[in-house]
């Protein structure tokens, strides 16, 4: 008996995962031997694979072992029905093994006894995030160790009582699963109709018939961004950074400050209605955006954004703002500007010359009044939607605590006591299976001299050879006894080994010499 995290019914019994189950870590082979992976050899799962995966199951990951790559790591070929538990970036990914795999050495991966069932494990451990991770240790990263997943403290069930709260929690998360799902499609239909809106509003009645006239005879002036990083002589103001936006909106929770001199202060403050433009981004999306400046602090602006001072008689800046946000313009954008080092880049030329309908002051106002109304219920809409997937998420836990504290379905008097389901698994032992880890090492006596051992390893290497990395990971002994082995090998009248520099992978490899 473990010590118990909460109170759970009579019948049940709280244990440790180590007298349930075995637990068998994994193993990962050199990344730089591409003979170690292939697309149709031994599945092998990642904690990586398991970004976004939402299903209970897993047959295979991103990449197969080979049976080299497989040899010459730590893997081991799990059976079916194995719950899978990442132990490292992150720590809490868990699955069941749909049939037979392997893992790398991010999971801790628990083989189950005999009346435990994987779902209802798998379960308890999606619940218990936050406490694993209390057990885990490490500097640079948390990983949770063989041993100390062995002491995470589970609460047994009668077998009976198992399936019945795999099948009610499965029929619960099932439905708040497909609340998300629909929630989930929300936000780009909100986007799309923000799109509809704006090509409605501005291709109108009220645009028709009215002159069109090109953002840069609109401004007064145009002016790229400060593109120094810091000042030596002047006061400080803070300085309008990418940064500083969220969405294309003003944000400014964390300003930085740069020493502006008088002039640079004249040159690059920005004025209440003066209209920024996006310069650069690594977004495609966000280049070329516009934002009116409607802040009444003092601020200057970074050279990723153009200013626009526009002529406030003939125009209203939040008009020019929504304009650039329609569909056609984006189109524009998104197909002129220049890219560099993943970075996407517009130009005063490129946005200056594009050609704006210009109806009178009043009706640009009744535009951007239809727009901000429609855009304010739009967004609340997005938060509401918000506030219900963190709500679906807290239901789910709550799903699973009540679950696991016997509260969730009805108990019945009649099934085993949990007590005499573990009194009967205790002694069980459970074995992993077997598979031979190289073809060519059965029945072959153990060599001691290192170089004989290095030269029989070699038989199993790829065709193309391995890195030395690799090959003084398979044969183990000092650096300099390796290095006097590999001189002597290479220099004999007719080598068995041969060495040469592989291009890909940008190092030295060695290969056996085929007779």
């Amino acid at each position: 008996m473990s010590e118990a995290r909460w109170i759970v019914p009579k019948n049940w019994e709280w244990t440790t995962i180590s007298r349930i189950a075995k637990i068998v870590g994994g193993g990962t082979p050199s990344s730089k031997v591409p003979d170690n992976f292939t697309k149709n050899g031994i599945p092998w799962i990642t904690p990586a694979d398991l970004t976004g995966y939402s299903n209970a199951y897993i047959s295979h990951g991103r990449r197969d072992l080979s049976e080299i790559g497989y040899a010459s790591c730590g893997a081991t070929l799990l059976p079916i029905g194995t719950v899978l538990f990442s132990s490292r970036a992150p720590i809490g990914y868990c699955v069941i093994a749909a049939k037979r795999l392997s893992t790398s050495q991010g999971f801790k991966n628990i083989l189950l006894k005999k009346d435990i069932l994987p779902e209802y494990v798998r379960y308890y451990l999606l619940s218990s995030k936050q406490y694993a991770e209390s057990l885990a240790g490490g500097s640079t990263f948390l990983e949770l160790s063989g041993q100390r997943m062995g002491e995470i403290a589970i609460p047994i069930a009668p077998f009976a009582e198992q399936k019945r709260i795999v099948e009610k929690v499965s029929g619960l998360l099932s439905r708040t699963a497909n609340a998300k799902y629909e929630l989930d499609k929300i936000p780009a239909l909100i986007n799309r109709f923000k799109s509809i809106l704006l090509t409605n509003l501005f291709d109108s009645e009220l645009t028709n018939n009215v002159d069109k006239i090109s953002l840069k005879d609109l401004a007064i002036s145009t002016q790229n961004g400060i593109s120094k990083r810091r000042g030596d002589t002047g006061r400080p103001i803070n300085v309008l950074r990418l940064s500083d936006l969220s969405n294309a909106k003003f944000i400014g929770e964390s300003p930085r400050t740069i020493d502006l001199t008088e002039v640079e202060e004249e040159k690059f403050t920005l004025h209440d209605g003066d209209l920024l433009c996006i310069r650069v981004n690594g977004s495609e999306n966000l280049v070329g955006r516009m934002l009116t400046w409607n802040s009444k602090e003092k601020w200057a602006f970074c050279d990723h954004f153009i200013r626009y001072s526009l002529d406030t008689k003939k125009v209203i800046p939040e008009y020019i703002e929504y304009f650039f946000s329609t569909d056609k313009i984006r189109n524009v954008i998104e197909t002129s500007f220049v890219s560099s080092a993943g970075q996407k880049t517009v130009n005063q030329s490129l946005i200056g010359n594009i050609s704006i309908p210009i109806p009178n002051k009043k009706i640009q106002a009744e535009i951007v009044r239809r727009i901000k109304n429609n855009l304010l219920w739009l967004d609340q809409v997005v938060v509401d939607c918000n506030l219900c997937n963190e709500k679906l998420s807290k239901l789910d836990a709550g799903i699973l605590l009540s679950a696991f504290k016997g509260n969730l379905t009805t108990q019945d008097s009649n099934d085993e006591v949990a007590e005499l389901l573990l009194s009967r698994i205790v002694s069980e032992r459970i074995s992993v299976p077997k598979t031979s880890k190289s073809r060519n090492s059965k029945n072959k006596p153990m060599i001691s001299d290192p170089k004989a051992r290095l030269l029989q390893d070699s038989e199993s290497w790829p065709d193309r050879g391995l890195p030395f990395d690799e090959v003084a990971k398979r044969t183990p002994v000092p650096h300099d006894t390796m290095r006097d082995i590999l001189f002597s090998l290479l220099s004999e009248e007719e080598p068995e080994l041969q060495q040469f520099f592989d291009k890909d992978a940008k190092c030295m490899y060695l290969k056996r010499v085929r007779k």
